[in-house]
């Protein structure tokens, strides 16, 4: 298992698969360890066939009891980031089954642990499964409550997250990533005011990413009702809501371009010029935060607006 998990280190998961193929070939039985890092290479190369194709083996070989948090975890995260979102949330229903019917008696909760749950709440997003996003959150938060003992804080799209730290209540990382996802099942279903409203009534810092879908929400409102002005005020207020740390911790979240681009929907142009303004050097620079804001100063006839358009035009060659 070390030497697969070495190859996951540096995203060789091909070597990673062929070295559980060997074992087998050799008469070794994987343990827990080594399907754990053969699932987790399944999830970092999408292989969501080979994810439950060992997942069934397991319960074959050990009944119910073989699927422990970590597995299920790590294989939904594959599922999910193959785009199988229904199969992921198979997985988790199945898992749920069997510890409220007691088939894992060392299980510390008769209840998903976290990192199943955010996984869970990634395929409703990917599925645009809003109502079982919600559900699932409230969950959550009834079932798992506020803070505790949890890791360091739930992947993204789901998966393993180590052996440690996974055990009692969620920290207010992995809690934020639970919401994160809820919201942004909201959105994909174009819930928009739920999302806006799941965002906002968060117990923890949000993320970044929550950020990101609740301004998506507010352009999608701006162009959908008569209240631009009003949605471009709720994006201001959001993403001035946000610490800098947070709002940039998350480098592959454009927090910034989102604002942006949701005050464009609402037609807010002297805000987003005002926003544009206040924007670090390297946003102000971005290609498509200039877009935007030579869009919103040729909207409102603006004497910056050949010079802006000139700097995005430099920006996009």
């Amino acid at each position: 298992s070390s030497a697969m998990r070495a190859c996951l280190r540096v995203g060789a998961w091909q070597p990673a698969l062929g070295m559980l193929d060997s074992m087998r070939v050799a008469g070794v039985q994987p343990d827990a360890y080594c399907l754990a890092s053969g699932l987790e290479a399944c999830r970092q190369g999408r292989d969501a066939g080979r994810a439950l194709a060992e997942m069934r083996a397991a319960r074959e070989a050990a009944g119910a009891a073989a699927w422990s948090g970590v597995l299920v975890s790590t294989a939904m995260g594959a599922c999910v980031r193959a785009g199988m979102w229904a199969e992921a949330l198979e997985l988790f229903d199945t898992h749920a089954a069997d510890l409220k019917a007691g088939a894992r008696p060392g299980a510390a909760d008769a209840v998903p642990d976290p990192f199943c749950l955010t996984a869970a709440l990634a395929a409703c997003r990917r599925g645009a499964q809003a109502d079982r996003a919600l559900a699932l959150l409230a969950q959550a938060e009834s079932s798992l409550g506020g803070a505790g003992t949890a890791g360091p804080g739930a992947p993204v799209e789901g998966g393993s997250g180590g052996q440690s730290g996974r055990a009692g209540r969620p920290d207010a990382t992995t809690r934020a990533h639970m919401r994160e996802q809820t919201v942004g099942a909201c959105v994909a279903a174009g819930r928009y005011a739920e999302a806006i409203l799941c965002h906002r009534q968060s117990p923890d810092p949000p993320t970044a990413r929550s950020l990101f879908f609740a301004l998506e929400a507010c352009g999608a409102l701006g162009l959908s009702t008569n209240a631009g002005a009003q949605h471009a005020a709720v994006a201001i207020e959001l993403h001035a809501q946000l610490p800098a740390d947070s709002l940039y911790a998350d480098t592959e979240t454009d927090v910034d371009t989102a604002l942006l681009s949701a005050l464009a929907s609402c037609s807010g142009w002297p805000q987003l010029l005002g926003c544009y303004d206040s924007l670090g050097l390297k946003a102000k620079a971005s290609k498509r935060c200039l877009k935007l804001a030579a869009q919103a100063a040729l909207a409102l006839d603006s004497p910056r607006a050949a010079e802006l358009g000139a700097l995005a035009k430099e920006a996009s060659d």
